[in-house]
């Protein structure tokens, strides 16, 4: 429907300035086109009766596709009414669909009438769009504003409201809170934690504790919280980075409410919420934006968007302004990732951003001390949670009720295990909100393989939900008026199977499909089903969502209907996708067409580049550029450079002459600085994507200003941008012999507030010898928390006869972390005292595979044989996978003979990964079938890549029908890879390609869509 507002409206662009809708924001855009569809729908309901609605508004929504430039020319320089009735006149000519009998004749309808009734929907639409947005969308307002400036005002409602009556409407409302932001703002101090995010925990059977919540214990993470908290006179961002259920939430609530009790706390309940909030300007000065699980907000198809509102936040926001936001760590960007959000996200938490690792344990906690002691002692729940994580000590995984139910659940047969587990899996396939009671009845029988299970399942989920000291793996909810199941955070976290790699009963397809209504949730898990090369499941799963014009859901299908060769299909979906404002599906519409050579390909195209997808800007400008029309073509180049802070940058040196980028960006349009018109805006494009955190840009800026003879611009950004060039600068002094320099340089950055310089400073101080400002540079780092820079502390320290002090500044680090506990058993070994932090590091090691090597290192500088042995092989238990990394240092060592036993140790305790490093070391000792075995112990948990890899080795060892099994099995577990090389081995690989795999993983037989286009499709 979205080509409606083109066909009908196409008037209203040219009023726009005839830079198209594009010159609108992107929610902007989706609003006029929801309400053009609105209307559309409610006018086609009032022509013709309702069993005959549907097909009139897809068959107009067909016409406006295929008479869309036309209309566009024709009705440009017409009034509102005058443009309905150009455009209702082409609905008297016949079908370009069908080529049968027109619109208006098969329907018998009067085009006068048609025109009435469309003109008055669209004026009812676009009067409560007007309303609506008021306040939040100030472009949308002044454009339908525009309409109706043109036209006559007495048409506005079935009300008879005046456009004066509207406009003073729209003034009382924009100066009302915006809607969709009714929600609380309360002080810090009247806040609960259990509403901010924290989990409940768990209870007393024996005694009354003191307080609703545990009594808090502080660890170093808190402290360094606080300080930063304290220290908050502008606008700061603080990210707590740990895994779930370590306090993150928990901390934050304590910091905030015992630094900033008098600030208001801002929750955004969406990335939505949260540009809303950002666009409106509803944030007051002293607040705190509370983003627990920011990766809601910071990855999916929201984080572009959610990050720069929080960059817009932190740039322009109230002062002062606190942001505070919790993470798990396999939610941070991708570093290599290109895509928009990923590189926002990036600069957001690179250059904007307090990154704080929240530990997972309570290991450097002192528990005899004092204070802990006493909390301990009048608080049960603390006492329960210590001794129940022992010499773990992750105590608020215990606090949590997670450690509990891990246990209860991870290796347990019981049906309420299997019910735990199957709500762990469809978590882990997509469906990532609470679970319906009919979807867990069908996910428990299929995990337990048999049929009448509904009573089980119902004790199961009663015994699931039944709480270990006041928490349950599962806790009910109510939503829409249904009672539905969450799975608890830690528990999804830490039940198997754990990774992305895993297999998946094929009942649990059969019972997502069947019980999953939410469009997102259907593609999400579509997604899943396709990653497996199960097709005609991905199919079954998106095409509803297809249906209602879902991104994700729309490119599955289309692409599995291209596999099958079924481009008629494929067409239609794109095209009703397209139409209903889909960028990807205009781009991917208008590469098919192209690719069969349909003339509609330009249009469509032209379409996605106008909607801002960014690749089909690029293609259309090249063809734009090539034709001819090249201010044209810059237009769209400059309309990705605006958000695209590489191309940016790219088309500021191309304007400047310097064509040497130029392959870089595809669609590229070179020009030659011909004068000072190009040579400015190319300074300003450089400009641009310096000041977005381009780092090319922000190196290159200084040089260019100075090049073009703007001096002192070029000096004024380069005291600017000191602190954040620092680091390569510094670098380059460093290897040109200019230390000296290099230390002022990072110095100044690290007082300016660049952490990330911090951690470089401690070895280059240290290097420069006892230069006369580097003690109190390395104090005041070590301070803020840098072991380098403790650590090089010390060394200067102790040169100067000063080793009490230096002393000090280790112990103080190795509070704070095992980085620092090894800075100082180092310092310690070789002042000839390893002994004092010995029984440090034996504690240690339980809770890192870094304190356990720390003491392997000790024990072997004081050659006792017998005690490294016995750490190397505690090690090897404690920590699996840190074997193979000491497996080097053993050989450096001439210790041999350890790194098989260690292997093994590790091994036997279950971890695949171990035993896939232990069957790479016997492959490579000649020791093939023993190898085999281990490998398969891998396999057989789906532990990636070995079932592949396993699968392989049996098929160069000629047991080719096992080896093929073994492939297949990697496939169904997300192994795409396994794909290409099952490919090789199977006797018919296009039937493989086109059909995909049944979750029995034998391959599937043709199968069709039912639907009857497609059955014709098929036929034809």
């Amino acid at each position: 429907m979205v080509d409606v507002v083109g066909a009908v409206l196409g008037w209203l662009v040219s009023e726009a300035g005839r830079a198209g809708l594009s010159i609108l924001g992107k929610s902007t855009r989706t609003i006029l086109a929801q309400t053009c569809e609105a209307a559309f729908r409610e006018a086609a309901t009032e022509l013709v009766p309702e069993a005959e609605a549907t097909w009139l508004a897809d068959a107009l929504a067909e016409v406006a596709q295929t008479r869309q430039l036309t209309i566009d020319t024709a009705v440009e320089d017409l009034g509102f009414r005058a443009a309905i009735d150009n455009w209702v006149t082409t609905l008297a000519e016949p079908n370009p669909v069908t080529d049968d009998a027109s619109i208006l004749e098969r329907l018998d309808l009067d085009g006068e009438r048609v025109s009435d009734v469309l003109c008055a929907a669209l004026d009812r639409q676009l009067a409560a769009a007007y309303l609506t947005y008021a306040g939040s969308k100030p472009e949308l307002v002044n454009l339908i504003d525009v309409v109706w400036r043109r036209n006559d005002a007495a048409r506005l409602t079935e009300q008879n409201r005046t456009l004066e009556a509207l406009r003073h409407e729209v003034a009382e409302l924009a100066s009302a809170p915006v809607d969709g932001f009714t929600i609380d703002m309360p002080l810090v101090r009247d806040t609960e934690p259990l509403a901010l995010g924290v989990h409940r925990a768990i209870t007393s059977d024996f005694e009354e504790p003191p307080s609703p919540r545990p009594l808090y214990v502080m660890r170093s993470a808190d402290h360094r919280l606080r300080r930063l908290i304290s220290g908050v006179d502008s606008r700061r961002m603080c990210l707590l980075v740990g895994e779930s259920s370590t306090g993150k939430t928990r901390g934050a609530w304590e910091a905030i409410r015992d630094r900033v009790p008098e600030w208001t706390l801002v929750r955004p309940d969406s990335a939505r919420d949260l540009n809303r909030l950002t666009e409106a300007n509803a944030v007051p000065p002293e607040s705190v934006v509370w983003l627990d699980e920011a990766q809601d907000f910071l990855s999916g198809p929201d984080a572009a968007e959610s990050a720069q509102s929080l960059l817009r936040l932190l740039n322009e926001g109230p002062q002062p302004l606190l942001l505070i936001a919790t993470i798990w760590p396999t939610y941070l960007p991708d570093p290599h990732a290109d895509d928009r959000g990923s590189r926002l996200v990036r600069q957001l938490l690179n250059d904007h951003c307090e990154q704080i690792d929240w530990p997972d344990s309570f290991a450097s906690v002192v528990v005899e001390s004092d204070e802990v002691s006493d909390l301990i002692a009048r608080d049960p729940r603390l006492r329960t949670a210590f001794a129940t994580a022992g010499e773990s000590a992750k105590v608020t995984q215990v606090l949590s009720g997670g450690t509990q139910a891990v246990r209860q659940y991870r290796d347990g047969d019981s049906d309420a295990a299997n019910m735990v587990r199957a709500a762990v899996l469809m978590r882990k396939l997509g469906h990532h909100g609470p679970l319906p009671m009919s979807l867990l009845r069908a996910g428990f029988a299929a995990l337990v393989d048999a049929a009448d299970t509904d009573e089980r399942a119902d004790a199961a989920l009663a015994s699931a939900c039944r709480p270990i000291h006041g928490v349950a793996a599962l806790t009910e909810v109510v939503e829409d008026g249904q009672f539905r199941y969450r799975v608890h955070d830690y528990v999804y976290q830490q039940l198997p199977p754990n990774g992305v790699f895993f297999s998946v009963p094929a009942g649990l397809w059969d019972a997502l499909m069947a019980h999953t209504d939410d469009v997102d949730t259907r593609a999400s898990i579509a997604s899943a089903a396709k990653v497996r090369h199960l097709l005609e499941i991905a199919y079954q799963l998106a095409r509803p969502a297809a249906e209602r014009g879902h991104r994700q859901a729309t490119s599955i299908v289309a692409e599995i209907l291209l596999g099958q060769d079924l481009q008629k299909t494929a067409r239609q979906v794109l095209r009703s996708s397209a139409a209903a404002g889909n960028q990807d599906a205009m781009w991917k519409l208008a590469n098919l067409l192209q690719s069969i050579n349909e003339t509609a390909s330009r249009h469509w195209l032209a379409r996605a580049a106008r909607a801002g997808h960014k690749r089909a800007m690029l293609a259309y400008s090249t063809m734009l550029a090539s034709e001819g029309h090249t201010e044209h073509a810059m237009w769209f180049q400059r309309k990705v450079a605006e958000s695209d802070p590489h191309h940016a940058f790219v088309l500021g040196n191309q304007l400047l002459g310097d064509t040497s980028l130029g392959l870089r960006v595809p669609g590229m349009v070179s020009y030659a600085p011909t004068d000072d018109e190009n040579v400015t805006e190319g300074i300003d494009w450089i400009r641009v994507a310096a000041e977005a955190g381009h780092k090319l840009a922000r190196r290159d800026l200084g040089d260019v200003l100075r090049w073009a003879g703007r001096n002192e611009e070029a000096s004024e950004w380069e005291r600017r941008e000191a602190p954040r060039i620092a680091h390569d600068i510094a670098d380059w002094y460093t290897r040109t012999g200019r230390p000296e320099e290099a230390e002022q340089l990072l110095a100044r950055a690290s007082r300016a507030g660049v952490t990330f310089y911090q951690w470089d400073l401690g070895p280059l101080i240290e290097s420069l010898g006892d230069d006369p400002d580097g003690e109190d540079i390395l104090t005041e780092l070590a301070d803020k928390g840098s072991v380098d820079a403790a650590e090089a502390l010390a060394n200067r320290l102790s040169r100067q006869g000063r080793d009490t002090e230096a002393e000090q500044v280790l112990r103080a680090a190795a509070e704070d972390s095992v980085h620092g506990l090894e800075a100082l058993g180092t310092w310690l070994r070789h002042q000839g005292r390893g002994g004092e932090v010995e029984a440090d590091l034996r504690r240690q090691m339980h809770h890192s595979p870094h304190a356990a090597s720390a003491l392997i290192d000790l024990l072997h500088a004081d050659d006792r044989a017998a005690d490294l042995e016995a750490a190397v092989l505690t090690q090897a238990e404690l920590w699996p996978r840190a074997t193979w990394t000491m497996k080097s240092r053993l050989e450096e060592w001439g210790l041999e003979h350890l790194v098989e036993v260690a292997l093994r140790r590790s091994a036997a305790t279950g971890d695949p990964e171990a035993a896939m490093t232990l069957s790479d070391w016997l492959a490579k000792d000649g020791r093939p079938e023993e190898s085999d075995g281990w490998l398969r112990q891998a396999a057989e948990k789906d532990h990636w890549p070995s079932p592949r890899e396993y699968g392989v080795r049996l098929i160069h060892t000629g047991d080719a029908p096992a080896g093929e099994r073994w492939l297949r099995r990697a496939v169904l577990s997300g192994d795409d890879r396994a794909l290409r090389l099952l490919a090789d081995v199977v006797p018919d690989p296009s039937t493989l390609a086109t059909w995909g795999l049944r979750p029995d993983g034998t391959t599937a037989t043709p199968w069709r869509p039912t639907t009857e286009t497609e059955s014709t499709d098929a036929t034809a």
